[in-house]
């Protein structure tokens, strides 16, 4: 009857419904109430331990009050600075060009200052490459002295050693940190396993308005109210002479969280489904590849800078050794090929190296040579490749390329142009796109592909028509079209995605707010 008599009251209105959603509060969002009207702003830790609830209480019983627009939760990022595994070493020993000065109270051989001051290949060459850029090193006879300008440096104290002390006893947050510092950071971040900079996102906790207008009307004799009747209580008839808490009929429910595929997972499969409406066969091989099908049966010459071991993750005493004695025939006429167009002499041994494979267009050379190859044919692959680049905000040591071939006879650079309008249109859905010049070592002429997605041009990748110096020796007589697009880039443009990493994000929140589409 309350209800009825002061329908018409606007303020009287407001009330009502206040009491009845104080009634149907939940006891965990009593306990966070009272908490937050008297912390005011804190984080999940702060409210756990004001209430006792364990932290998934905690933020469960805030959403449910943000739900009711009884709480608000704001994000605050923050970056977060932490050693890597040298980083722990060098604490302790000091960095490696500050040994390597010290080492040198006379002049020494290299292989002398190695064994002295213990250092790696790549600590070794960084310390020659840095002291010498500064000239406080300077090569005689053979051996390595100091230069008079490498007094200051070594009696100046190990700044970086000093640094990398602090960092030892835990992360710590870039806001409390000088300039001096920061700065540090950027220089050691360069440089393989020394420190990593994590970016966390911290949650804070707060009443709404509406919120502190509830927490001045809550009493503590309603914690005692029942939610959920059992057979228990009414067979002991212990709900005798007990409040119920009242339920809130036009309160949205909660959001349920179902199990999809990561958006990147789904991303690619979309993108195999439409390939293959477009009439493609996909192509597969091994991620551990014949150094072969990866770089010599694509005209790499077997001296190319691309084949060190800056580029190419070599299998290190593989229990096997890959034999090509099945394409003997091929070898030979790439070998071949090899010695009369790049003038050097052609090692089958090389050839026969296992690598982890560093470009999608090894499963196309192995497709030429497969006797199931389909004239005219089309085919892709959607693949993972290895590099040994240093990981950042747009590089990876792993990705993806999506890439393929055309074969056929009689195939022109128009082809070439319609086969990217299509992948422009039908696959990125440019807005509009550009085909310039470009140059890659197994393919001539070389075109690459821009587009405008989302505001922005965007270089998808390269194409090109297979030299006949490649495709002759693996018996093509045909001309092969053939084009690889950054996968990666592509998802991210979709997206919206600044840094490579988060493609790969296991990021609860992004993956349960980010589509799965296409």
């Amino acid at each position: 009857m309350i209800f009825q008599h002061n329908i018409n009251n606007k303020n009287n209105n407001i009330v009502v419904r206040t009491i009845m959603e104080i009634g149907s509060l939940h006891i965990i969002e009593r306990k966070i109430i009272k908490a937050l009207g008297k912390l005011g702003k804190a984080d999940v830790n702060a409210v756990s331990k004001e209430t006792g609830l364990n932290d998934s209480q905690t933020r469960r019983g805030v959403e449910w009050l943000r739900n009711k627009e009884i709480a608000e939760v704001s994000q605050h990022t923050k970056e977060f600075v932490k050693l890597e595994k040298n980083g722990f070493r060098y604490a302790k020993e000091g960095m490696p060009e500050k040994r390597f000065i010290n080492s040198l109270v006379r002049p020494l051989m290299l292989n002398e200052i190695r064994e002295k001051v213990k250092l790696d290949k790549d600590e070794l060459n960084y310390c020659i490459g840095n002291l010498k850029k500064k000239a406080y090193i300077s090569f005689e006879q053979g051996k390595i002295k100091l230069t008079s300008l490498a007094k200051n440096f070594s009696e100046s104290p190990d700044a970086n050693k000093e640094f990398l002390n602090l960092l030892s006893k835990g992360e710590i947050s870039t806001e409390n940190l000088n300039e001096e510092q920061k700065s540090m950071i950027k220089n050691l971040k360069e440089r393989r396993d020394i420190l990593s900079v994590e970016i966390k996102t911290e949650r804070i906790y707060s009443l709404s308005k509406k919120g502190v207008g509830i927490l001045s009307e809550l009493k503590d004799d309603a914690e005692d109210s029942i939610g959920k009747l059992t057979s228990e209580m009414l067979s002991s008839k212990s709900w005798k002479n007990k409040k119920f808490r009242s339920y809130d009929i036009n309160a949205e429910p909660p959001k349920i969280m179902t199990g999809k595929k990561h958006p990147y997972k789904s991303f690619q499969e979309g993108l195999r489904s439409k390939l293959a409406e477009l009439g493609f066969k996909e192509m597969t091989g091994p991620i551990v590849e014949h150094s072969f099908y990866n770089c010599e049966a694509l005209f790499m010459p077997q001296d190319h800078p691309a084949k060190g071991i800056h580029d190419l993750y070599y299998i290190k005493n593989p229990k096997k050794q890959g034999s090509l004695s099945s394409i003997n025939k091929t070898l030979q006429n790439v070998k071949k090929m090899h010695e009369e167009k790049w003038k050097y002499r052609f090692s089958e041994a090389e050839s026969e190296k296992l690598v982890l494979r560093s470009q999608g267009t090894a499963l196309s050379a192995r497709m030429l040579m497969d006797k199931n190859l389909e004239m005219p044919g089309k085919y892709f692959a959607v693949s993972k490749v290895y590099r040994p680049d240093i990981t950042d905000w747009k590089h990876l040591s792993e990705f993806y390329q999506v890439e393929g071939i055309v074969v056929d006879y009689n195939l022109t650079l128009r082809d070439l142009f319609g086969m990217l309008k299509l992948f422009a249109e039908e696959v990125a859905h440019a807005e509009k796109y550009k085909i310039v010049p470009g140059y890659f070592p197994f393919t001539e002429p070389s075109a690459e592909l821009h587009c405008f997605v989302n505001g922005k041009w965007v270089e998808m990748g390269g194409s090109g028509i297979f030299r006949p110096e490649l495709t002759k020796p693996l018996g093509i007589d045909a001309t092969v079209i053939a084009w690889g697009l950054g996968i990666d880039r592509q998802f991210m443009s979709k997206k919206g995605i600044k840094d490579i990493r988060d493609v790969y994000s296991s990021n609860i929140d992004w993956l349960r707010k980010t589509d799965v589409i296409v």
